[in-house]
C-alpha cells in the first residue's frame, strides 16, 4: 500500500506532466469555431479567454445547478456568470476552479 507521501509525490507528479502537456499542446480557438460546440452531446464554454471542452462533464450531470443551467452557455462566453457576482448572485468555490482545469483545451483569440 502506497504511503500518503508517496500518494502526494505522484499526484504531484501527474499534475507537472499535465501542465508541461496543456503548455505545449495548447491550441488557439476563435469564437466562430467555439459556437459550433454548443449541444450537451459536444459542448464548449469559454471563460477568462480560454476554451472549456465541458461534453464530458455534462454527461455526468454532477453541476450542482444542472446541466440545463450550463446548457445555456455552450458556444459562449461564459466569464461574466462564471466569475460572478452576476444576476444569479453566484460565486464559484475554489474546488470548481481546480476542476475546470481538466476541461481547458485551448486559448480564445
Amino acid at each position: 500500500m502506497a504511503t500518503n507521501n508517496q500518494q502526494s509525490k505522484t499526484l504531484i507528479s501527474k499534475e507537472q506532466e499535465q501542465e508541461e502537456e496543456e503548455e505545449e499542446e495548447e491550441q488557439e480557438f476563435k469564437i466562430e469555431e467555439v459556437s459550433k460546440h454548443n449541444t450537451i452531446e459536444d459542448g464548449w464554454i469559454i471563460l477568462n479567454n480560454f476554451v472549456f471542452d465541458i461534453t464530458d462533464y455534462l454527461q455526468e450531470n454532477i453541476h450542482p445547478g444542472g446541466t440545463i443551467l450550463l446548457s445555456n452557455y455552450l458556444g459562449q462566453n461564459a466569464t461574466e456568470i462564471w466569475n460572478g457576482p452576476g444576476p444569479l448572485d453566484h460565486k464559484h468555490s475554489n474546488q470548481a476552479f481546480k476542476l475546470l482545469q481538466f476541461y481547458k483545451i485551448g486559448k480564445l483569440i
